[in-house]
């Protein structure tokens, strides 16, 4: 949630954030995700999951990702994790596809926060000599990603259910797409999906994926980080999705969890303020939004950034590398009768363009020709 300083900031109950940064002179070089996965990367995932620990907690206000060089970096509190936790934190890095793994192998620090389902992701790349070893330092990149420790006892349908639950303020729903497969019952599916999801705004921001234009904030040149690698934010996601205007009116670096500002989808209606607390009205624009095939999920529709970074998470879900007894995840959708593969779900006319925006921005790895 940086000389070049990419925040990625929740509120208490965020589970994604508008990414920003700042860098000493403006550039014009194209942003490249590769900055911030310096370290050709392996490691045993027992490793991974140890260096976990929770959030240091007890000092006032707490730490704030938004005030990095003020406060200092985040660190380790008393609490630690017991055994089971650490188990399913090593089998959730077990399941990620390897591209994966290599970026989360180069996070300094992993943390659980008792924030209920509270999770943010933080890049910080020095540009100044003092920390750039290029210019005579000792270090370029630090990660920090801090996921609720409540997806590491719960299953992955009930992980976004609750996710769901909170942001439309109701218990009552019942139009909620579900995951299936042998072994989504364990928690290391949930793990997984919030990792990849705090991962995914921090690819969002490395890779300057919706900087496209001049006036977002960090564009600016004092704190612009390159153009981005693609314009398929703009073309893809704004262009056939969402109403492009709204969003450029309100571009902010850091928004908390369900804060829609003026964002409004294109084709279908999904406003959070008239849908909060109103069940019926959220079940049936829910069934709504599956229908359309063009958001992956209810949270993928609360902004354009958020839309992106979900795709990523069930991108990353469905190329994950099941143990023996497990199955790549299948899904179900409330608008129809039987299921489909994740990657069958992701290659509809709809969402297979949103895809192609994740590999284009260095999000995934481009697919390799065959001859």
């Amino acid at each position: 949630m940086k000389a070049r300083l990419l925040l990625l900031l929740t509120c208490a109950f965020a589970i994604g954030f508008v990414p920003a940064g700042y860098a000493a002179k403006h550039s014009k070089h194209k942003a490249d995700i590769r900055v911030a996965f310096l370290d050709s990367c392996s490691i045993d995932p027992t490793r991974f999951a140890e260096r976990a620990c929770y959030l240091k907690t007890d000092v006032v206000p707490g730490f704030v990702p938004g005030n990095l060089f003020s406060g200092g970096d985040p660190k380790c509190g008393s609490r630690q994790l017991n055994q089971e936790q650490i188990n399913t934190l090593a089998k959730a890095y077990r399941l990620a596809p390897e591209h994966i793994k290599q970026k989360l192998c180069n996070v300094k620090r992993l943390f659980l926060t008792e924030d209920d389902y509270g999770s943010w992701g933080l890049w910080e790349a020095r540009d100044s000599a003092e920390h750039n070893p290029e210019h005579g330092g000792t270090e370029t990149n630090r990660l920090f990603i801090a996921i609720s420790d409540k997806a590491l006892s719960e299953s992955l349908n009930t992980l976004h259910a609750n996710i769901l639950a909170k942001l439309l303020n109701t218990n009552e729903l019942t139009a909620i797409a579900r995951f299936e497969g042998a072994g989504t019952d364990d928690p290391a599916w949930a793990a997984l999906a919030l990792l990849a999801h705090e991962l995914g705004h921090i690819l969002v921001g490395v890779s300057d994926a919706d900087g496209f234009d001049p006036r977002h904030p960090r564009r600016k040149p004092e704190v612009g980080s390159g153009e981005p690698p693609s314009q398929c934010f703009d073309t893809v996601i704004l262009a056939k999705y969402w109403q492009r205007n709204l969003f450029l009116s309100e571009m902010k670096r850091f928004v908390g969890f369900g804060e829609q500002n003026p964002n409004r989808q294109k084709n279908i209606q999904f406003i959070l303020d008239e849908l909060r607390g109103h069940p019926v009205e959220a079940n049936n624009a829910l069934r709504a939004l599956y229908k359309s095939k063009e958001f992956p999920s209810g949270v993928a529709a609360v902004s354009p950034v958020e839309h992106l970074v979900v795709t990523f998470e069930f991108k990353v879900l469905a190329d994950a590398l099941p143990e023996s007894g497990m199955q790549r995840l299948s899904i179900k959708l409330p608008t129809q009768t039987t299921s489909m593969t994740l990657n069958q779900f992701l290659s509809a006319k709809t969402l297979s363009p949103q895809v192609d925006c994740l590999r284009a921005l260095g999000m995934i790895p481009m697919i390799r020709s065959r001859h």
